[in-house]
């Protein structure tokens, strides 16, 4: 019998419109015949719970002495609009130590999904000397592109105000993101804007990095995007991370199962090769035998994502 955790994860990542882009990987070629590692690339790196409503702050304490102990706060208002509140659950360690932050971005195509479901990694990431972020962000049908952008501003714009009361290093920020959740956190660190800081480090696990190849009359993605891309082209070309490759791109870590049939392996790695060949530090980690979901789960990639941002936030 499957766990809770699983279930509750299954209902996040395979309800949404992302189905389509399985149905759409003929539309790329075939899929790469190998895939650079760590070890391989010329570069300089190589129990959840759901939040309870009304909780404000609580320092989590364990019995294992070996255990860090966190600040955790739930619930914070970070923007709003016209009938609109978009809420973040925020993790530190329980110390003095300035620590650089990491805004965490769930999954689920855009129209489900909700920050408790990286409740786990954001403790795990806050462990290891992290000021996280994670965050809500509007979904789709009710909001349409790029609401779900802005709000990823929003939280960098909140995190720059208050940086004084979470002990958080403004200059060393890096964001965090699955599946539409790690399209959305290339987007926000590819897209800098001169208010905001600028992000230095970003993880990208089933990452959807090229929108533009999905057919132009497919409708699967209209109620995210506003339309067709024969209706809308200019917004799936915008919704696409490869579209923002440059030589001042930040170094990305980027993680995908080859069992994926929701989000094509070869997305992730035409991009991976794309910021190659810019020069810029990136790693692509393949995970052997894994789909979409297992591979959200997956610990090595955890791990390796966490150095991947010590290097670059801590050094």
């Amino acid at each position: 019998m499957r766990s809770r955790t699983t279930i509750n994860l299954s209902v996040c990542y395979l309800s949404g419109a992302l189905f389509i882009l399985s149905n759409c990987t003929k539309c790329q070629g075939e899929e790469a015949s190998s895939v650079t590692t760590p070890s391989q690339l010329n570069t300089s790196t190589q129990t959840q719970e759901a939040p309870k409503n009304g909780t404000k702050s609580a320092i989590k304490r364990s019995d294992n002495k070996s255990e860090i102990p966190l600040r955790i706060e739930r619930e914070i208002i970070f923007t709003e609009g016209d009938g609109y509140q978009s809420a973040a659950d925020l993790y530190r360690p329980a110390s003095d130590e300035v620590c650089p932050v990491v805004i965490m971005i769930h999954g689920g195509a855009w129209i489900s999904g909700d920050k408790w479901h990286v409740a786990d990694h954001a403790r795990q990431m806050a462990k290891k000397g992290f000021v996280v972020m994670a965050i809500n962000y509007r979904l789709s049908p009710k909001h349409k592109w790029p609401a779900h952008l802005d709000d990823c501003f929003a939280a960098l714009s909140w995190m720059s105000k208050h940086a004084s009361e979470w002990k958080a290093d403004i200059d060393r920020v890096g964001t965090w993101g699955y599946s539409a959740g790690a399209q959305l956190a290339l987007l926000t660190a590819l897209n800098s804007r001169p208010d905001l800081p600028k992000v230095r480090a970003v993880v990208a696990g089933g990452a959807p990095c090229d929108l533009t190849f999905i057919p132009e009359n497919t409708k699967a993605l209209a109620t995210v995007l506003g339309g067709t891309r024969a209706e809308v082209p200019d917004r799936y070309r915008d919704a696409s991370p490869i579209s923002f490759v440059t030589n001042q791109a930040p170094p990305v870590y980027f993680f995908h199962g080859d069992d994926d049939f929701l989000v094509p392996l070869s997305n992730s790695i035409r991009m991976h090769e794309s910021l190659l060949a810019k020069g810029i530090d990136t790693v692509h980690r393949t995970i052997v035998g894994k789909g979409h979901l297992i591979a959200f789960l997956d610990q090595q990639s955890r791990l390796e994502a966490i150095e991947f941002l010590e290097k670059f936030l801590k050094s």
